[in-house]
């Protein structure tokens, strides 16, 4: 998967010139790679849509939904052999612990279907394909498949669903009648792990990275690992709140997060182990390959956290736009100069501020130079409408004869039509003629 920071070096290669199959062979990525982040401002981490996993997590909060929105609890609970709630591994195929003891909460039995029986499943299966075939035909006919936020999409899923059962709420409410009352409180459907804050201010949680705050170093934080994020914990206290991350290996290194034991240590950037994780933007990078080429390495590594240490207390929508400004204008960027327009809050225009030079319509005049149109008709109209045989015996020979057509003698001597007693009249035929 790429990364942020090899979409930064894309883009910087782009900005000096470079054609998309040199960036790709230097990068060693495709050329289909190179077009698509070329033509986005978007970062990866940007363009990837939320969503979740079948983690115990999203399991717990799923079917607890499920039973608060009909407001009753089945007598039993089917699903099919997911690794949350089965160990698959075992011969028997048991229910996992905490499956076991959601199930237990809640008054209610699991049952699962035979392993590779999807069939067994097949009602539920088939309202999954139709509710994912509405929602992509409602998104068609919405325009775009764009919202600005998850709850804005779990509300517009939602209502969808509704509208689909509308039809179905008297049965519904016939079944409901047969249910268990809830119990007085939902279960915690998270998991819990406590973790160490080393130096670097990096955790490892469920075999992926974080970055927290530098104040947290050398504490013990809990770690609550809910469906869609993390919550960190310190005397019974929610510290901070974490996106989660999805799969194994992802990171989540925010600059804001280490820049300051950088700055002590500049020595230690060059090799640092997240340092594409250092450039926020495409400017930054493009900044930092400047400065490199106009000064040594460790002045070029100093100016530039000197940058990014300002973006973490001015703003980084500030020093981002400075950086624009600067890179538009072809200003040689250093430390001084970026910190010093960042102070004075510099006057800088928007993004979208485009100079368009109007086009010069009589470079299109060359177009209509040199033309040559000939008409037989409008600029000879004495050519006679047929041409003697003969000419016409030259061209043919000189053509050949077209494939799939009989060749005939052309020798030049008149077809007659007729017998020996026939009067001997000449079929001759008009043959239509240009100038070669």
């Amino acid at each position: 998967m790429i990364k942020d920071a090899q979409v930064g070096a894309i883009r910087a290669l782009i900005a000096r010139g470079q054609s998309v199959v040199s960036v790709a062979k230097e990068l060693r990525m495709s050329e289909r790679t190179v077009r698509k982040y070329r033509d986005t401002e978007l970062l990866p981490s940007q363009m990837e849509r939320p969503k979740h996993s079948e983690s115990f997590e999203a399991l717990a909060t799923g079917l607890q939904d499920a039973f608060h929105l009909v407001g009753g609890v089945p007598r039993r609970v089917r699903s099919d052999s997911l690794s949350a709630a089965i160990k698959n591994l075992s011969t028997e195929k048991e229910f996992t612990g905490k499956y076991k003891n959601l199930l237990e909460h809640y008054g209610t039995t699991g049952h699962r279907i035979n392993v590779r029986k999807p069939h067994e499943n097949g009602d539920v299966e088939s309202a999954h394909g139709h509710i994912k075939d509405l929602l992509d035909q409602t998104m068609l006919i919405r325009g775009n498949r764009d919202f600005e936020s998850t709850d804005e999409y779990m509300n517009f899923v939602r209502h969808l669903v509704a509208k689909k059962n509308k039809s179905r709420l008297p049965r519904l409410e016939e079944e409901i009648e047969q249910f268990s009352p809830l119990p007085a409180r939902r279960l915690d459907s998270y998991s819990s792990s406590t973790v160490k804050v080393k130096s670097d201010s990096v955790i490892h949680v469920k075999r992926n990275t974080y970055s927290i705050n530098s104040k947290y170093i050398g504490l013990r934080l809990e770690v609550r690992v809910y469906q869609d994020h993390l919550e960190l914990w310190y005397q019974d206290r929610c510290v901070e709140t974490l996106p989660r991350q999805f799969g194994n290996g992802k990171e989540r290194i925010d600059f804001r997060h280490v820049i300051d034991s950088l700055v002590r240590k500049p020595g230690a950037f060059v090799n640092y182990k997240y340092m594409e994780h250092m450039f926020p933007t495409t400017r930054f990078r493009m900044a930092y390959d400047q400065l490199l080429a106009s000064t040594t390495e460790r002045s070029a590594v100093k100016q530039y956290l000197g940058i990014l240490h300002s973006a973490k207390h001015e703003g980084l929508d500030l020093v981002d736009d400075i950086l624009r400004w600067f890179i538009n204008e072809g200003k040689t960027i250093t430390s001084d100069e970026v910190l010093e327009a960042i102070s004075k809050r510099q006057d800088v225009p928007p993004a979208t501020d485009v100079n368009v030079e109007e086009p010069d319509l009589s470079t299109f005049d060359s177009l209509l130079e040199n033309m040559e149109v000939y008409d037989d008709k409008e600029n000879n109209p004495e050519i006679e409408i047929s041409c003697d045989l003969a000419a016409y015996d030259e061209h043919a020979g000189a053509c050949g004869t077209p494939e799939g057509a009989t060749a005939t003698n052309v020798s030049g001597t008149p077809r007659i039509v007729g017998g020996a007693s026939s009067s001997g009249e000449v079929d001759l035929h008009p043959l239509p003629c240009g100038s070669d």
